[in-house]
């Protein structure tokens, strides 16, 4: 979406992550970068510097969680066999 981003200077990017997600977090991820009209990596770029941001303004103390499910998460109809 225009205007919906914010200007950064160009940088080089040196580190590949990997990471794994469930399925339907995957599609509702790559179906959000669609609609802002953003690889899935800008937009999990986008993600991560707003955590670190948060984190950053954040005088509440810092902890770690592990996602081991994700029931939120809007399920995706299932494709009818051909």
């Amino acid at each position: 979406m225009e205007g919906s981003g914010r200007a950064a200077a160009p940088r080089r990017l040196d580190q590949m992550v990997s990471l794994r997600l469930e399925p339907e977090l995957a599609a509702a991820l790559r179906g959000l970068a669609e609609r802002r009209g953003v690889t899935m990596s800008e937009l999990l770029r986008e993600g991560a510097i707003a955590l670190l941001e948060e984190d950053r303004g954040s005088t509440a103390p810092s902890f770690t969680w592990h996602v081991v499910s994700t029931p939120d998460v809007p399920k995706l109809p299932q494709r009818q066999p051909a």
